[in-house]
């Protein structure tokens, strides 16, 4: 959905443009618009039930004590995968922020007798569906995507992948 703003002006030749009827706002995405903004009014309430909202304001240290654990839990499950733990940048995504990027961490996934590509394909098409990207031939998960209640199952995912 996009909200155009601007000139009072401005708007109404938008208003009166021909597309203007097959690309105006329905009663169902002005509800979800609004249900969004008063999300916004309380900041702890905003966190909690908005997620796109609570992966951009974790804070680093939280990101970092996250990758620990997703590695401890790799290891657990994939004792043959070589994790390491590193400082990345997640981006914010194509739309309206492309370059904008964050400080984040990411558990970076290599085995020895598996190319990353192998892994990669294989994580993708278990029953947990992990996508992560990949770096240097090693599986490269940004954990500012992931909340703490995940972790066991991708951990689980290498375990029924790796074999």
């Amino acid at each position: 959905m996009r909200v155009i703003v601007g000139r009072k002006v401005l708007i109404e030749k938008l208003r009166k443009h021909p597309l203007m009827r097959a690309v105006r706002v329905d009663k169902i995405c002005l509800m979800v618009l609004e249900r969004t903004l008063q999300l916004f009014r309380d900041p702890a309430r905003l966190r909690r039930e908005h997620p796109t909202y609570r992966m951009i304001s974790t804070p680093p240290e939280m990101l970092q004590s996250r990758a620990v654990e997703l590695a401890r839990l790799i290891s657990v499950q994939a004792p043959k995968a070589q994790t390491n733990i590193a400082e990345s940048q997640a981006f914010l995504g194509s739309g309206s922020l492309p370059t904008e990027g964050l400080r984040s961490f990411i558990v970076t996934v290599s085995l020895p007798e598996m190319s990353a590509t192998e892994l990669a394909k294989r994580l993708r098409l278990d029953s947990a569906c992990v996508f992560g990207r990949i770096e240097n031939n090693r599986v490269c998960l940004d954990v500012r995507t992931l909340n703490d209640e995940q972790l066991p199952a991708v951990a689980a995912a290498f375990g029924r992948v790796v074999l």
